[in-house]
């Protein structure tokens, strides 16, 4: 019988397990993680407002009910030649496969204060997030260390329930690593009017109290009043079981082949722990998606069991989040993105009524932005309006990139329309957006 023993209990990891016993029940699967109790890290900035951090966690019933065998232990290193995985306390498991689901782990400040009482790293520990939930009980002042995703999904959760926030961004606006600059300013127009007070093009100095956190001072010399401060400024790969078993890793996190196996044909490694590659540019990035960690431990998954028949050929990240009533997403390059990497390209932004016919009340704007190359093949999208169809456009964009779609392939792909659900078929977005950048290449 094949032994498959997982390292790590996030999406990727579970993915990993259950995949393995959905494609052949007789694979013997140990998945081994260190947390008791596993939170669902997409599901954190919602759980200090709509639901407690139990109801929150992944449930251990669907890896029992696949007869996957569940260890609570560290793993401290891996004796590749005997293919052996040592334990702290559960000390030795063999293996045929390993398959390394680490995740990741938050990228440190490194600033004077960041230990106070109140300070906390957003990560999904469940014994730090339960104090976090605490400490947010008793204060009404909070400063959210970041302007990403989860820093803006946070800060929305808490000014909408009576907290007093802040947003610290280093960078010019909220959210530009994942939008371009038209995106970014609406989005952050919005939290000014909800009363968040937004900080960028600063950082910051240090964190002061004298038994709990007091004030976050930021370098621009402003002081802030804070009863707690959550930093989410990014996170790195946790790499440290890999590199000790001499495995190849890099900055963006383990090296992996198109199949998802390590430096080690007998290891595989998944989810936010494994090095990504660009479908567009080619070159490694760190995406750390829940969506691209389970879509990794399934491909894994069916290597194992198969001969290495499924390959990642690259990623083209997909990004959807919700703030207040606005629904906004990315899928594949910005602007910013394609001038780094020295690509040509032209783009294209419309904006259309979400529902038909207009006399609809509850009809809402519809912004589509799509990117091109010169060649005319889409290379990235960005999307933002009031309902669920943002996500579902998003998605499409990201397909349409991975596979080479063209700006008159998008032209020939009929959309399902309908008044309540989608914009009018006239008006159909992506086709909008087409006919514009076929008059721009023809132009140029």
């Amino acid at each position: 019988m094949v032994k498959v023993v997982v390292v790590g209990g996030g999406p990727a990891g579970v993915s990993a397990a259950l995949a393995l016993k959905e494609l052949d029940n007789d694979v013997e699967v140990i998945l081994v993680r260190e947390c008791e109790k596993q939170l669902i890290p997409c599901g954190i900035p919602y759980m200090f407002t709509r639901f407690s951090i139990e109801e929150n966690l992944l449930s251990d019933a669907l890896l029992e009910k696949k007869d996957v065998v569940l260890i609570i232990d560290r793993a401290i290193g891996v004796n590749r030649g005997d293919k052996r995985i040592i334990l702290e306390k559960h000390g030795e498991l063999f293996y045929d496969y390993l398959v390394l689901a680490t995740g990741s782990k938050p990228t440190k400040l490194s600033v004077k204060g960041e230990n106070i009482e109140g300070v906390f790293y957003v990560k999904d520990n469940y014994r730090k997030l339960m104090l976090l939930s605490e400490k947010l009980r008793e204060g009404s002042s909070v400063v959210i260390v970041g302007g990403g995703l989860a820093g803006v999904e946070i800060a929305d959760e808490l000014a909408r329930k009576g907290y007093e926030v802040s947003i610290i961004e280093a960078l010019p606006h909220i959210l530009m690593l994942n939008f371009d600059l038209e995106f970014a300013m609406l989005i952050e127009k919005y939290f000014k009017d909800l009363g968040v007070n937004v900080f960028t093009n600063t950082s910051v100095l240090k964190f002061e109290g004298e038994d709990k956190l007091r004030e976050v001072v930021l370098s621009n010399g402003v002081r802030v009043k804070a009863d707690v401060s959550i930093i989410t400024v990014g996170i790195t790969p946790n790499t440290l079981l890999a590199e000790e078993a001499g495995l190849e890793v890099s900055k963006y996190g383990v090296k992996v082949n198109q199949y998802m196996a390590t430096s080690d044909p007998r290891i595989y490694a998944v989810g936010d722990c494994a090095e990504k590659k660009d479908l567009i540019t080619g070159k490694p990035a760190k995406y750390m998606l829940a969506s691209i960690a389970t879509m990794e431990g399934r491909v894994a998954a069916v290597n194992i069991v198969k001969g290495n028949v499924l390959k990642v050929k690259g990623v083209v990240p997909k990004y959807v989040s919700k703030v207040g009533d606005m629904v906004f997403g990315a899928a594949g390059l910005t602007e910013k993105q394609a001038k780094e990497n020295g690509l040509e390209y032209v783009s294209s932004m419309v904006s259309v009524k979400d529902k038909y016919p207009s006399a609809l009340p509850e009809v809402k704007d519809l912004t589509v932005k799509l990117l091109f190359s010169r060649e005319g093949f889409i290379i990235g999208g960005q999307v933002v309006g009031f309902n669920e169809y943002v996500g579902a456009l998003v998605n499409t964009i990201g397909v349409l990139v991975e596979n080479n779609a063209t700006v008159n392939d998008l032209l020939s792909i009929p959309q399902a329309a309908h008044p309540l659900v989608t914009p009018s078929p006239i008006s159909e977005p992506l086709a909008k957006n087409s006919l514009e950048i076929i008059s721009e290449l023809k132009r140029s």
